[in-house]
């Protein structure tokens, strides 16, 4: 399992606006501007009923955190801020712990 941490941060250059890790995972299970397929779509309810049941860390299967990381890497960010870096980031070496 890999354990992602869901955690809220505060943006240097907006200190009012926040990336909240488990916002943004949800609204990436539940909106694609490109369009999915029905199969994507069972995957995504799964996975945003897993982001909405977490605590304070997400437990993903290997897979699960690639269909995830691949939305976070490909996704168009509408603020140009190095916490959404440090996000994806995150996220990404997240599946690089081995345990």
């Amino acid at each position: 399992m890999i354990s992602v941490a869901l955690r809220i941060i505060s943006l240097s250059q907006y200190p009012n606006i926040n990336i909240d890790y488990r916002a943004e995972l949800l609204r990436l299970c539940q909106v694609s501007h490109e369009g999915v397929t029905a199969d994507e779509i069972a995957v995504y309810l799964l996975l945003a009923q897993r982001i909405e049941q977490a605590g304070d860390f997400l437990e993903l299967e290997p897979h699960e955190h690639a269909v995830l990381l691949h939305r976070l890497q490909t996704q168009r960010w509408n603020l140009i801020v190095p916490e959404i870096l440090a996000f994806v980031r995150e996220f990404a070496e997240a599946g690089q712990v081995t345990e």
